[in-house]
């Protein structure tokens, strides 16, 4: 529709589809307990939010020149200043972890299959979305 998104290039993720979830637990369920500790679940790649956009817009082969880079920092600076001026902005709802990031190396040992995020964004689109049955 022509409207410019800004995603934020110091966030970062390592995304899973659900359907990789699901097929990781049903396909190790007998294995999965007898696992002691944190087990993660996750994506193979340490993306930014920026860097997931630029994987939409290619596959779907959306405008790129309306994908543009963010600062989380610099916006919790702008969230900060605003707040001065207008005490209905809360800047605590503006903080929260810039790395999400997990390794999920146990998960793999395990059995997970795991696709890279231009993969699963490039299945979703041939298949015509997210409710992809199994």
């Amino acid at each position: 529709r022509g409207a410019v998104i800004g995603l934020f290039v110091d966030e970062w993720r390592t995304p899973i589809r659900g359907l990789r979830i699901a097929e990781f637990i049903l396909n190790c369920e007998s294995s999965l307990k007898d696992v002691c500790g944190v087990l993660n679940v996750a994506g193979p790649q340490r993306l930014s939010r920026y860097e997931m956009g630029e994987s939409v817009w290619k596959v779907f082969g959306y405008d790129s020149s309306l994908l543009t880079k963010g600062n989380l920092k610099e916006r919790m600076k702008e969230v900060k200043e605003k707040a001065k001026e207008n005490s209905s902005i809360v800047p605590s709802d503006y903080q929260r972890p810039e790395d999400l990031s997990l390794d999920s190396s146990k998960a793999v040992r395990l059995g997970l299959k795991t696709r890279s995020f231009e993969e699963e964004v490039r299945e979703i689109k041939e298949k015509g979305g997210w409710t992809q049955s199994w």
